[in-house]
């Protein structure tokens, strides 16, 4: 049994270690990039060349995770041969297709998450390695910023690499895609992911979407982050025309402000009310010809950085622009 002396000495100990949790609390309110340094010291996976799913056995001891950004499609011809095959083969095809094209996400178990980045989660794009500095909002509703999401879906195929044989750019153009292997999630992760799908037998125009809501920075230790995914087609009886495919794409453009809006309601709905400091936000779409069978992804993974991913301190990346990332890591090369 311990004496009064020593209780007393440990309550002495707990309060002085409450009050300095609580300092720390506050500093982070009033310095954002402290609080993203402290995710990244919990971040770093097991792996030295690839990033780790989050709840990797071997990672990371604490509730800390990445999360990264992740648009594509998926299109195959149907020939002779696949013609043959059922829905659920040319599915399975073309939805593999859309993981390795792009941002590389290929060879995983994907296992669904909802949609939110927790106080523990930091976007890489935006909180760390940021690529969106010079990005002005291309407007605003009820107060709250768009931001346009090419500069997040640019991030993540810098992080992962790309698949440059396979991939192809639908509706966008990029004149610096030329990637390559970069740290991609070791294949075979049990990957947990923010996730929207479809699938779609032209013609049409198939699409996918996603909106990423960042609360003001005062809420940044009490609430997350939110994802709104989603994902679709537009059917045409035939081969879809220019007209058809620039009509869709306003469409397209109207619905990305209507989820804005539902992300604005969604967080007033919450128990601690949540204001929006700005809200990034973005689609990406193809045609589909009538002999093709295409699959469009929406895709967050939760994962930890690979090791040769991070530089020698890894709290500069808290402060490091994309650009800057690039060009210290000794690991990779840029064009």
């Amino acid at each position: 049994m311990k004496s009064t002396k020593s209780k007393r000495s440990t309550i002495k100990k707990h309060k002085k270690h409450t009050s300095e949790k609580r300092a720390t609390g506050k500093q982070r309110s009033k310095n954002p990039q402290t609080r993203i340094e402290n995710i990244i010291m919990g971040a770093i996976g097991p792996y030295k060349k690839n990033c780790a799913a989050f709840g990797n056995p071997s990672g990371p001891r604490t509730p800390n995770y990445i999360n990264v950004c992740k648009l594509d499609i998926g299109v195959i011809k149907l020939d002779k041969t696949t013609k043959q095959w059922d829905e659920i083969t040319k599915g399975i095809l073309a939805y593999d297709r859309a993981e390795t094209n792009g941002a590389y996400l290929g060879q995983l178990n994907i296992v669904a998450a909802s949609s939110f980045i927790g106080p523990h989660g930091a976007l890489w794009g935006y909180e760390l390695a940021d690529n969106t500095r010079s990005e002005r909002p291309m407007y605003s509703i009820k107060g709250v910023p768009i931001y346009d999401i090419k500069p997040l879906l640019q991030a993540g195929e810098a992080l992962l690499g790309s698949n440059q044989d396979s991939t192809r750019y639908y509706m966008q153009t990029r004149d610096d895609s030329n990637i390559g292997t970069r740290f991609a999630i070791l294949p075979g992760e049990i990957q947990p992911c923010a996730v929207k799908s479809a699938k779609h037998k032209g013609g049409g125009v198939i699409w996918c979407a996603i909106g990423i809501g960042f609360p003001i920075e005062r809420l940044m230790d009490k609430v997350a982050k939110l994802f709104y995914e989603d994902a679709g087609f537009f059917s045409s009886p035939n081969n879809p025309s220019k007209k058809f495919i620039s009509d869709c794409e306003k469409k397209l453009e109207k619905k990305m402000k209507n989820i804005v809006e539902a992300m604005i309601e969604n967080g007033i709905d919450q128990i601690d009310p949540i204001t929006y400091d700005k809200i990034f936000i973005g689609f990406k779409m193809s045609p589909v010809m009538k002999d093709e069978f295409g699959t469009a992804i929406t895709l967050s993974p939760y994962m930890t950085l690979a090791q040769n991913a991070v530089p020698n301190n890894p709290r500069k990346l808290a402060h490091m622009t994309l650009e800057e990332w690039e060009k210290d890591n000794k690991y990779i090369t840029t064009s």
